[in-house]
């Protein structure tokens, strides 16, 4: 006759410990991923930027820094602000 159980024998503590069911597991393999997802991120930006070098050196003024496309957005937080009297700002929000 064959008997069969539900029930798994509980595991021994000893063979707990080696297969990392512990904290100091856990957290020594966070560390190691951290580190694994560094050296991604340092390789990726080594490969962006020696890229993004040879392009300059191969084309110039071709690819990045082309003349004609010096537009961007600025601030002008140096500057006096203009006073409009065509200003349809309320007097008591204006400022200056």
């Amino acid at each position: 006759m064959i008997a069969l159980t539900a029930e798994a024998a509980p595991p021994d503590d000893a063979a707990s410990l080696v297969l990392g069911d512990n904290l100091a597991n856990l957290l020594v393999n966070i560390i190691i991923l951290c580190g694994i997802i560094l050296g991604f991120a340092l390789v990726a930006g080594l490969a962006f930027g020696g890229l993004r070098l040879l392009a300059q050196r191969l084309w110039p003024n071709r690819v990045f820094d082309r003349p004609e496309r010096i537009d961007f957005i600025s601030l002008h937080l140096t500057e006096n602000p203009r006073q409009s009297a065509e200003s349809n700002v309320s007097s008591s929000i204006k400022v200056g």
